[in-house]
């Protein structure tokens, strides 16, 4: 006997059973239609499956092509608006579409295997740009966020350090971040890979802090330098009693273990005063700047606090 299948996608085509049944049985009725022996995907997943797709092959070739940008968000001291050091974030630089985020296309990157050569881009451009700045008499600290995969390849090291010895770029100056779901799946293998990163002069941040499940006892054993508060928890300040007690909880924990607590997403002057007021130094968000090309950066320099960063200028 020769089959014919339908089928039905969770969650593309519904959320519970009874509904993706129903979807299922309807693709099947398509199917035997069709012809023995074949199947058919219930036209929502069809139409999901079928962008995916298309999105995976154009995915390979900005690879291959290396359809990449970095721009650079200011890291900024939040009590006299100076810059302190840039995080590159990479951008898809898409021959139809332009300039895409990575919230486009990085998770599907790290699912297609693709964002091991991604991020061997990233360490070489951000590495001879921050020689460039260097050159320039900018002495700024460089940051990039490693991938769950990437962190736990077992070649980290060399793929890590060759770029920036490579340029001349001083490891002192480079801040890995790391997310702290990826630095809490295996706290002893983190602890392992951090201390021999950091023997090389490489120093670490815990990223989207607060946004995972650490142990305290664990985050006390890494060698972490900085702890970055999530934006979640930021931008609720300073009208919201809740987020501003697990903010200053988090600034206490970070400064009483040793590490720098830095802000993401301060868009407003309110909350750069709460953050300063409760003991973060340091911060970045679009109340100072957007990420923005490398050739932008030295126009950046200090920026005034309680001006948005439309108005700002550089010193």
């Amino acid at each position: 006997a020769t089959a014919s299948l339908g089928i039905s996608l969770y969650p593309v085509d519904a959320h519970d059973a009874r509904t993706l049944i129903q979807n299922a049985d309807a693709a099947m009725y398509r199917s035997r239609k069709a012809g023995p022996g074949g199947y058919v995907i219930h036209p929502s997943g069809d139409r999901r499956t079928g962008a995916r797709l298309k999105m995976g092959t154009l995915l390979h070739r900005a690879v291959e092509r290396r359809e990449w940008v970095l721009h650079y968000q200011p890291i900024v001291n939040l009590a006299d608006g100076r810059m302190v050091g840039v995080e590159a974030l990479v951008r898809w630089d898409d021959p139809a579409r332009g300039i895409l985020p990575p919230s486009e296309f990085i998770a599907l990157a790290e699912e297609m295997g693709l964002i091991e050569p991604i991020g061997e881009w990233v360490l070489r451009e951000l590495a001879s740009q921050s020689v460039r700045w260097r050159e320039e008499g900018l002495d700024l600290e460089v940051s990039f966020n490693l991938s769950p995969r990437q962190f736990w390849d077992p070649s980290l090291a060399s793929k890590v350090l060759e770029p920036f010895r490579s340029a001349g770029c001083p490891l002192e100056s480079v801040l890995v971040e790391i997310t702290e779901t990826a630095a809490m799946a295996d706290p002893e293998r983190t602890q392992e890979i951090l201390l021999g990163l950091r023997g090389e002069g490489l120093r670490f941040a815990i990223d989207d802090f607060g946004t995972g499940y650490s142990s305290l006892s664990r985050l006390r054993d890494l060698p972490v330098d900085t702890l970055k508060i999530d934006r979640s928890f930021v931008t609720p300040l300073p009208r919201d009693p809740q987020a501003g007690a697990l903010v200053t909880s988090i600034i206490q924990l970070a400064n009483g273990l040793g590490m720098v607590p830095l802000a993401e997403g301060i868009e407003t002057d309110e909350q750069r005063r709460f953050l300063t007021a409760h003991g973060c130094v340091f911060g970045q968000g679009y109340l100072f700047s957007h990420a923005v090309p490398g050739a932008e950066i030295p126009g950046r320099l200090r920026f005034n606090p309680g001006e948005s960063a439309t108005t700002s200028r550089a010193s």
